[in-house]
């Protein structure tokens, strides 16, 4: 309850990222154990006491353990996975809702083939400028690769009522043209915490609509 509590009150700053991701590593550890638990029961067998002649079944002792402590256990899996699960939902339901704040738009013409670009974060009397790069992770288990997207901050630029994002884009592009021409602007009416949130939003929005 403590750790769910704990994730909640993230949820209800405004704050999903590393703490959904953990929470839904977390339910899954606890699937598994459970799982592994039910095959283990069902394939491990007591000693063969005799057979019945009548059904041809073998009749076996059964294994000694300790019950009350499996159902301790049983009962603490049961009420995190449904408390846990509750969580989720929750997290994922206010994240949809902050999704649906975020706007990314492109600044002039794109290159879905060009892996990288910048990222103009607009604030008040201010934007905020990363570079980005798409990225294949590997890993020894091929199904395991996963693409990614890798953000370094490059400037913070003071800004008037009005603001050419077609003249900023190519200021900073034609200053790193190892990044290509693409340009996305990234407007929210909310307070999203940047890290937590709102970067990891982009970079899911990026990852759709670019390909490797």
């Amino acid at each position: 309850m403590g750790y769910a509590q704990r994730l909640q009150h993230q949820f209800e700053a405004g704050k999903f990222f590393p703490y959904l991701l953990d929470l839904k590593d977390q339910l899954q550890a606890l699937h598994t154990f459970k799982r592994h638990k039910e095959a283990f029961e069902a394939n491990v067998q007591g000693e063969l006491e005799k057979i019945d002649l009548q059904t041809l079944k073998l009749i076996r002792s059964s294994l000694n353990r300790n019950d009350e402590f499996w159902e301790d256990v049983e009962a603490v899996m049961d009420f995190a996975s449904e408390n846990l699960e509750k969580c989720k939902v929750q997290g994922e339901n206010e994240l949809v809702k902050m999704e649906e704040k975020v706007s990314v738009t492109e600044v002039g013409l794109s290159n879905y083939a060009i892996p990288s670009g910048c990222i103009f974060f607009r604030k008040p009397m201010l934007i905020r400028v990363y570079s980005f790069d798409l990225r294949l992770v590997r890993r020894p288990n091929p199904d395991e690769s996963f693409k990614d997207i890798k953000t370094t901050y490059v400037d913070e630029v003071k800004t008037g009522l009005v603001t050419n994002y077609g003249g900023l884009k190519w200021q900073y592009l034609k200053a790193d043209a190892a990044h290509g021409q693409n340009a996305y602007l990234v407007e929210t009416t909310m307070d999203i915490p940047h890290f937590e949130t709102l970067m990891p939003i982009v970079k899911t929005i990026l990852l759709q609509r670019h390909r490797m």
